[in-house]
């Protein structure tokens, strides 16, 4: 995900949380006050205003980041449920009928698109895959199609260091 977060969606989030006002026209402040200029073979730009996202290198900057992102969470119901770590976000779901999880599914992507737009964190098309697990459905199954592009069915998938593997079930 790229760190394209707006600011505005930061403080909302937090306002959300109950912070108090104090607190959010400091936040304010250090979002929108933000400058920055360049160097090039030498050369200096003219000064910029940061417009979005939080300025890299800033010890509050991962805290906000991870602010926004949390709330992607929220947005998975039941019966799937997502994991977050980072900026890796994993979704899964278990039931009887494996059509009405990729429904829920296809329901959720549509969210995450939604998400995606309101809060400015852009999803990394091509790191999206689907492995499913599944001793007794052998069927073909509906492609989930977040963007307008599918998402590729794997055999095997690595989250976080660990291989997973479509016939570990």
């Amino acid at each position: 995900m790229s760190n394209s977060v707006r600011q505005h969606t930061i403080l909302k989030t937090l306002k959300k949380w109950s912070f108090g006002a104090n607190s959010l026209a400091f936040l304010n402040n250090f979002l929108k006050l933000r400058k920055f200029r360049v160097q090039t073979n030498g050369i200096l730009s003219t000064t910029k205003i940061q417009e979005n996202g939080v300025t890299l290198g800033s010890p509050l900057s991962t805290t906000l980041f991870l602010v926004v992102i949390n709330s992607i969470i929220e947005e998975c119901t039941t019966p799937l449920k997502a994991r977050l770590y980072a900026d890796d976000l994993v979704v899964f779901g278990k039931g009887k009928k494996p059509k009405t999880i990729y429904d829920c599914l296809q329901r959720f992507l549509v969210k995450l698109q939604d998400w995606s737009s309101s809060t400015g964190l852009q999803i990394s098309e091509d790191k999206n895959k689907c492995i499913r697990f599944c001793k007794r459905y052998k069927g073909n199954l509906p492609q989930l199609q977040p963007f307008g592009k599918s998402i590729q069915y794997v055999e095997n998938i690595k989250f976080l260091g660990m291989i997973l593997d479509h016939r570990q079930n």
